[in-house]
């Protein structure tokens, strides 16, 4: 388990203590090591809190970016055909400094894209920040093991792992979502993509968002489905 924390700003950012604080608000997510970047506009930043499971060495630390310096990116959960991909991005000329999963990662959006995302199999929750397209890619895996909630507008997007984290970059104040209560106290749990705070939402399983700061717009989409049963209960009952 690591911690993750993001923002993105159409504008350079003025006080950038927020996102240290933001991190460090989930420090029990990575007691291990703690990584800031910022772009150099000042528009974008990732931080992150590492608990060191693949490559304990500094090699690992994140935020990592791309050996050619056009990609960034903060990560947590773990990729179980890392080693795969690695060999396949190897053989397309792709060079690794560390043993970690994150660098495979960035390797396998670098080579595939967006399309990258459904080659991953395992627990995940990442954030990609494409620095010539001046977009952020966004990710969570298909089961929704790890954790990623955001909250998006015109001004920007703020993401983290936990609400907690998100709560020190937005600044408006916070309000109770009166229909995520509704569906809690109704249901026992929270649907779709709302959260109890109003204004934040979480990603869902199987879901990419992509942020582009040119247009200051949000989109998301399900790189992946539950895939429909191959056989009908009702079915079966009839032959009963």
């Amino acid at each position: 388990m690591c911690g993750i924390v993001g923002l993105v700003s159409t504008t350079p950012v003025a006080d950038r203590s927020r996102l240290e604080l933001a991190r460090d608000t989930i420090v029990h997510r990575g007691p291990d090591s703690a990584g800031v970047w910022w772009s150099a506009d000042q528009r974008i930043g990732f931080a992150h809190r590492r608990l060191a499971i693949i490559d304990l060495s500094p090699a690992g630390h994140q935020p990592m970016e791309s050996p050619e310096r056009d990609t960034v990116i903060v990560f947590n959960g773990e990729i179980y055909n890392y080693q795969d991909l690695r060999r396949e991005l190897q053989q397309k000329g792709h060079v690794f400094r560390s043993q970690s999963d994150t660098e495979v990662i960035l390797a396998a959006y670098r080579e595939w894209g967006d399309d990258c995302i459904a080659r991953l199999n395992g627990a995940f929750a990442f954030a990609i920040h494409d620095i010539a397209r001046q977009r952020v890619l966004m990710a969570r895996d298909r089961a929704g093991e790890k954790p990623l909630f955001y909250a998006a507008d015109r001004d920007g997007l703020r993401f983290g792992s936990e609400i907690k984290a998100l709560l020190t970059l937005v600044p408006q104040a916070v309000r109770v979502n009166a229909l995520a209560l509704d569906c809690y106290l109704g249901s026992g749990y929270v649907p779709r993509d709302l959260c109890m705070v109003e204004g934040i939402h979480k990603l869902q399983p199987g879901q990419s968002l992509a942020y582009d700061l040119a247009s200051a717009t949000c989109r998301c989409w399900q790189y992946w489905d539950l895939p429909e049963p191959m056989f009908s209960y009702q079915a079966l009952e009839d032959q009963r």
